[in-house]
């Protein structure tokens, strides 16, 4: 390998380029008959609100605020059915976020070699209907060629056991990235990533450039 030949080669998750956390709340609550299930609020509630639940929601499941306590014991089941089944009308529903948007002009400009970390063939279809500059791989395993690492979830991360050392890592600026507590006032990056403190360099970087969180 010739010296630094890697340098700008990066490894992004797809759903930090398409907001499927957003996308899986507004196609369940489009196609959901049994609209009981939810919350009374869920059926009149608007984008802005949908989308400040998917940044700062406590659960990881995207959905599961969505449902009445009774039922939330499902929604488990029923977003992997969604993944499983129903993910290519999930991501007609899922915004592109300013991450996207910055990779596309990163690739446009020169200097960057672009990878994308899909989950299914779905995300994989998605990729290349938007840019062929781009390539899609499935569930990538092995990260030794690539500098820069953007990753949706830090606890994913750690279930990957990707090696990171030397890494510049940047993650998706939500609540579950966050160490939500009252030192920080949520805008510390969450203690599991101390386990690389000494290794790798972990950034914050937002969805979306025009979109600020609401205090309190």
């Amino acid at each position: 390998m010739k010296p630094n030949e890697f340098r700008n080669n990066v490894l992004v998750d797809f759903n930090m380029l398409w907001d499927t956390d957003l996308g899986s709340a507004l196609y369940l609550r489009t196609s959901t008959k049994k609209t009981e299930y939810f919350e009374d609020h869920i059926m009149t509630a608007n984008l802005q609100y949908f989308k400040y639940m998917a940044l700062a929601r406590k659960e990881e499941n995207p959905v599961e605020y969505m449902f009445k306590d009774i039922y939330k014991g499902n929604a488990d089941t029923l977003y992997g059915e969604l993944l499983a089944k129903k993910w290519n009308k999930v991501l007609d529903f899922s915004p592109v976020t300013s991450i996207c948007k910055m990779f596309l002009m990163a690739v446009k400009d020169g200097g960057y070699k672009v990878t994308v970390n899909c989950r299914n063939e779905e995300e994989v279809k998605r990729v290349n209907l938007l840019t062929n500059l781009w390539t899609p791989k499935v569930n990538v395993e092995d990260v030794k060629d690539y500098n820069f690492l953007y990753v949706h979830d830090l606890v994913e991360l750690i279930r990957r056991r990707w090696v990171v050392e030397g890494k510049v890592v940047y993650l998706y600026d939500y609540s579950k990235n966050h160490e939500n507590d009252d030192v920080h006032n949520g805008d510390a990056i969450h203690h599991l990533a101390l386990r690389w403190a000494n290794v790798a360099t972990f950034n914050l970087i937002s969805p979306y450039a025009d979109y600020k969180m609401p205090i309190g």
